[in-house]
C-alpha cells in the first residue's frame, strides 16, 4: 500500500517514513502542502495520506480541502496531524473531510493501528471498484441499459445508450440535479428557479434556455454535464459494500448528451487493480529488523539533533540532582521528540496520556505542572512560565525525597530554560485559539 507523508519537520517525516516502511508500506515524502498535492495528482498516487497540519504553502487543513475538492476521480483516505490544540483541530479536521484526526505526541502502534483501518478501507473500495468497472464494461459493450448499485440504503444508476453515459443518480442527494448543474456553471439558486420557471412558462427545454438567457455555451453547458456525471459516478465509487449489476435495456432514442465512459470514468477504476504486492528489499528487511531491537521510548520519542540534546545537558542534570530523582526527561510535548533522557522512566504509553492531559490544560506564558502517584513513586510534569513546548518530566521516589519541595525546585529549573534563549527553532508556540 503506497502513503503519502507530508511534514515540513525533516526528523518527524523521517521517522514515519523509517516506521512506514518497516511495516510493508510504500511511502512517498513531501516537505510542504503544495508539494504534497503535486504527487497526489500524478498517476498511481498513494490512496493514504497522513498530513500534519502546521506546513508552509498550504497547510494540512488547506491541503485536505483541495483534495475533497478537485479530486473527483478517485478517493484519498486523509488522516491528518496535530500538534497543538487536538480538540478544535479534530473538529476542523474532519469538518474539512479528513478521514482520521491524530494529536501529537502519538504511540507508534496508535498510528499503525489507523493506518491499518485506512487500507482494509481502501482494499475494499478497490475491491468494489472491480466488480463496478466489470458492469460498467459490459454496460458499454451493449446497445444500452443501467449500471445499478446498491448499499444499504443507498442506491445509485448509471444509465448508458449505445455504449455511452448519459445520466447518473444517486439516491442521497438532497439537491435536484437542475441546482448541481447550476452549481458547475457558477450560478446561484435563485437564477435556477428562474430558469425553470421559464421553462414551465414557455414550454421549452432546460439545456436550450440555460443558453438562450447567456447563462453558459453549447461547449461550456457539455463540460458542466461531464463534470456532473464524473462526480456521480466517484459518489457511486466510494460505496465501498456495494451490490452491483447490469440491467440490459435496449434503447433506440439517444438522449442530447452522451459521453464515453473513458471521459467520465474516476482514476482508481481506471487504474490496475491486479497489482501484486512487491518483495521487501534489503533495506526494507533492515529497518524492520532495527525497529523490533528498539525500546518502547526509543519508538515514540525520537531523539533531537546532538547540538540540540548538548544545548540543554545542564538542565537535565540540574533535574538529576534533586533527592529521590530517579530519571528524567525533557520532551517536546506537540511532537515525539526527546532532548534528553535518564534513568528509570514511566512506560512510554503511559507518558503519552500525561502529556496529552497537560497539553489540554497548558496556556502560554502560565507555569503548569502534573503530578501523578504510581505506588510511591510520582510523575512530575512540568511546562515552563513561557511560550515553549517544552515539558521537564521527573520521576521521585517519594521515600528519598519530598514532593513539595521537588515540585518548587523543578519549577524553578523550568523558568531556567528561558536563561538559555529562546525556545528550540522548530519547537511550535501553543497559543489560544
Amino acid at each position: 500500500m503506497r502513503v503519502l507523508v507530508a511534514d515540513d519537520d525533516a526528523p518527524n517525516r523521517e521517522f514515519l517514513r523509517q516506521l512506514l516502511v518497516s511495516h510493508g508500506y510504500d511511502v512517498l515524502v513531501a516537505e510542504d502542502g503544495a508539494s504534497a498535492l503535486h504527487i497526489l495528482k500524478q498517476p498511481s498516487a498513494p490512496q493514504i495520506a497522513l498530513l500534519d497540519w502546521e506546513m508552509p504553502c498550504m497547510t494540512g487543513i488547506e491541503l485536505c480541502r483541495a483534495i475533497r475538492r478537485d479530486f473527483l476521480d478517485h478517493y484519498v483516505h486523509v488522516l491528518l496531524i496535530s500538534g497543538v490544540h487536538p480538540d478544535e483541530h479534530r473538529i476542523a479536521a474532519l469538518e474539512a473531510g479528513a478521514d482520521d484526526f491524530l494529536p501529537k505526541p502519538y504511540h507508534p502502534d496508535v498510528l499503525l493501528a489507523r493506518l491499518r483501518v485506512a487500507s482494509r478501507l481502501v482494499d475494499g473500495q478497490v475491491s468494489s471498484s472491480g466488480r463496478l468497472l466489470a458492469a460498467l464494461r459490459e454496460a458499454e459493450a451493449s446497445g444500452g441499459g443501467d449500471v445499478a448499485v446498491r448499499e444499504g440504503d443507498t442506491v445509485g444508476y448509471i444509465t448508458f445508450c449505445q455504449g455511452r453515459v448519459s445520466w447518473a443518480y444517486v439516491s442521497q442527494d438532497t439537491a435536484s440535479f437542475f441546482e448541481q448543474l447550476g452549481q458547475e456553471l457558477n450560478m446561484n439558486k435563485g437564477s435556477v428557479d428562474t430558469v425553470l420557471q421559464s421553462c414551465r412558462d414557455t414550454g421549452t427545454d432546460f439545456y436550450h434556455e440555460l443558453i438562450e438567457r447567456g447563462h453558459t455555451s453549447e461547449s461550456e453547458l457539455r463540460g458542466a454535464i461531464e463534470s456532473w456525471l464524473r462526480r456521480k459516478l466517484e459518489q457511486i465509487c466510494r460505496l465501498s459494500k456495494a451490490d452491483v449489476l447490469f440491467l440490459p435495456a435496449e434503447r433506440s432514442e439517444e438522449p442530447v448528451y452522451t459521453y464515453p465512459l473513458a471521459s467520465v470514468l474516476p482514476r482508481q477504476l481506471a487504474a490496475d487493480l491486479s497489482q501484486t504486492p512487491t518483495e521487501s528489499t534489503d533495506s526494507e528487511q533492515a529497518l524492520k529488523s532495527a525497529d523490533s531491537l528498539l525500546t518502547e521510548w526509543e519508538r515514540v520519542f525520537i531523539p533531537a539533533a546532538e547540538t540540540e540534546q548538548q544545548r540543554y545537558a545542564k538542565i537535565l542534570l540540574a533535574m538529576q540532582q534533586i533527592p529521590g530523582c530517579l530519571g528524567t526527561a525533557l520532551l517536546d510535548m506537540s511532537q515525539n521528540r526527546s532532548f534528553g533522557i535518564h534513568g528509570l522512566l514511566p512506560q512510554a504509553s503511559v507518558l503519552l496520556k500525561e502529556l496529552w492531559l497537560l497539553r489540554s490544560l497548558h496556556r502560554p506564558g502560565l507555569p503548569l505542572d502534573l503530578s501523578v502517584n504510581q505506588g510511591g513513586l510520582y510523575h512530575l510534569l512540568v511546562a515552563p512560565p513561557f511560550e515553549t513546548s517544552l515539558v521537564l518530566v521527573l520521576v521521585l521516589d517519594s521515600g528519598k525525597g519530598l514532593f513539595g519541595p521537588t515540585r518548587l525546585r523543578l519549577t524553578q529549573i523550568a523558568s531556567d530554560l528561558q536563561m538559555l534563549g529562546d525556545s528550540y527553532d522548530q519547537l511550535r508556540p501553543i497559543k489560544p485559539v
